[in-house]
């Protein structure tokens, strides 16, 4: 580790202005002996010499000690820089506006078994060192370069004596009276905790797969109990056991749920994602959504633009999302009232969107629940006396992230909601042909 400046900035207080200090003092001693042994005209002369001289001298004085405390607050500065990256476990680096490494710490080296001079000399390491199933995901995230907003991103590297590791890669613009001056790169290993959360997640995937098979059981002896003695059983026995079934449907549920939740939060996830027929998938949505309302006593209601453009996207987990909005709707929404399932095209500035509507004529959300309704487990206010496991919304609010996309909220309490979800329209996707589905 450096050594900090203490040392010099004594020496430069202490020996700095010598020099100049004796030189003076000399030269005016010499030119007060000569002004006793000179015509009177002459020593006028050398006094307005000397005194000249005396002030220079002093001027050259203060600008030397000015320089010098500027010389060691650069000095002092760097060594905090050098201090501070040095010693730092997370791989650092600058990268400027051009593209171009312009400081790199050396925990580079425990981090990716390469140093900094390697990175200097191979202008392409940094790529070559991403993991083959991350390269078109850091080539997206590297596109927008000088873009003020840069997401974070979690990406595996290929070490030099081969090992996977994983990274939490984030990147910070850099601005210097305004302008772009590149990206402050911080990468830090987080490979353990990768290792941890796949152990977590292995572990909640076997209870959960453990507590689901048994209630498919139970579900299918109670659904074969009610069709083979239906005709003598009596209504009360008959709709203790319907509500049997629907017990157990919403903690099947409740499971799926926790299971997308835990997958998609998972630093290993990768959600497949292919172009898929928007107009069918929302009709296949309107089958299951006008049978469930009907039986919840509601008015179904759909308008969908037809000619939707295919999309990007993970089929199941945008028709679980979809799933899960309607089911919000019947849920809060007392007899009689109306569920409505629309979509179409959006406009979002230069680029176009499918969006996927999905309102309500119930209880509503207030405002001040609002900002919340999207986190794990938050049950707005107005729906306490309405069971659910809050999983819901932050299930569809994730899908979303995953997509690109986003979902927006229009509520007010006592007069119904409106969840809507954005898909962008990529230029690849919509130029994609569709087979016609079998």
């Amino acid at each position: 580790m450096t050594r900090p400046p203490g040392d010099l900035k004594v020496f430069a207080h202490r020996y700095g202005l010598l020099p100049i200090a004796v030189w003076t003092v000399i030269v005016s001693v010499i030119t007060a002996l000569e002004i006793n042994h000179m015509h009177h005209d002459t020593a006028d002369l050398l006094a307005g010499y000397g005194a000249t001289w005396v002030i220079v001298s002093f001027g050259i004085a203060l600008f030397s000690a000015r320089r010098y405390k500027q010389e060691l607050q650069l000095v002092e500065s760097e060594w905090k820089f050098r201090t501070l990256s040095e010693s730092a476990t997370d791989w650092e680096y600058w990268v400027t506006e051009e593209g171009v490494i312009a400081y790199m710490s050396p925990s580079v080296t425990d981090i990716t078994g390469y140093t900094p001079e390697d990175f200097a000399k191979d202008k392409d390491l940094r790529r070559k060192l991403i993991h083959p199933d991350d390269v078109e995901a850091y080539r997206i995230h590297q596109r927008n370069f000088k873009s003020p907003e840069h997401e974070e991103m979690n990406v595996r590297i290929l070490t030099r004596d081969g090992r996977i590791k994983w990274l939490s890669h984030v990147c910070g613009p850099l601005y210097k009276d305004g302008i772009f001056r590149g990206r402050r790169v911080n990468n830090r290993d987080i490979t353990r905790l990768v290792a941890v959360e796949n152990q977590k997640n292995d572990l909640q995937s076997m209870l959960r797969h453990d507590i689901r098979n048994p209630l498919t059981i139970i579900q299918g002896n109670i659904e074969l109990v009610m069709e083979r003695y239906a005709a003598t059983m009596d209504q009360e026995s008959l709709q203790m056991l319907k509500n049997a079934v629907g017990k157990v449907t919403v903690v099947k549920s409740l499971l799926d749920d926790m299971t997308v939740i835990s997958k998609i939060e998972s630093a290993v996830f990768d959600m497949e994602k292919r172009p898929v027929d928007f107009n069918e998938l929302i009709l296949e949505t309107c089958f299951t959504a006008k049978d469930q309302t009907a039986r919840a006593g509601l008015q179904f209601v759909k308008d969908i633009e037809e000619g939707l453009p295919p999309v990007s996207v993970n089929r199941d987990y945008v028709l679980r999302s979809v799933h899960n909005l309607i089911n919000n709707a019947v849920k809060f929404t007392p007899p009689g009232g109306r569920v409505e399932l629309s979509a179409g095209i959006a406009q979002d500035g230069p680029e176009s969107c499918v969006f996927v509507k999905v309102s309500d004529s119930g209880i509503g959300v207030p405002a001040k629940d609002l900002k919340r309704i999207f986190e794990k487990h938050y049950r707005s206010s107005s729906a306490l006396h309405v069971k659910g496991s809050g999983l819901g919304l932050a299930l569809v609010k994730l899908v979303m992230d995953c997509h690109g996309g986003s979902v927006e909220v229009e509520s007010e309490e006592g007069r119904g909601s409106t969840f809507t979800l954005f898909f962008p329209v990529r230029e690849k996707d919509a130029e994609t042909k569709l087979r016609p589905s079998a």
